[in-house]
């Protein structure tokens, strides 16, 4: 179970180096969005980064979602795991 803390917090701090990291607020249900959307990197709870077209508002309320960022993903790779572990249990 640390260790899963240790990942989980280790992903946190990375991701928001680079991206914007979703935060509960951003999963509240019936939040308006704008429509605007833009090339940008999505990660997912499964470790997974994906480049996309993406609005940080809408994307963020996605419950498999932990960042969205409108620049390039990490390594600039699409659908590229960045840790081993699910983060979503």
């Amino acid at each position: 179970m640390n260790r899963l803390f240790v990942l989980l917090i280790g992903f946190l701090v990375f991701a928001s180096a680079f991206a914007r990291v979703c935060t509960p607020e951003d999963k509240r249900p019936m939040k308006m969005c704008t429509m605007e959307i833009g090339m940008g990197c999505v990660c997912y709870t499964n470790g997974t980064c994906e480049q996309k077209f993406c609005n940080i508002c809408s994307d963020c309320g996605k419950p498999n979602v932990v960042s969205v960022d409108y620049g390039v993903c990490p390594g600039g790779m699409e659908k590229r795991p960045i840790i081993n572990k699910d983060l979503g249990n």
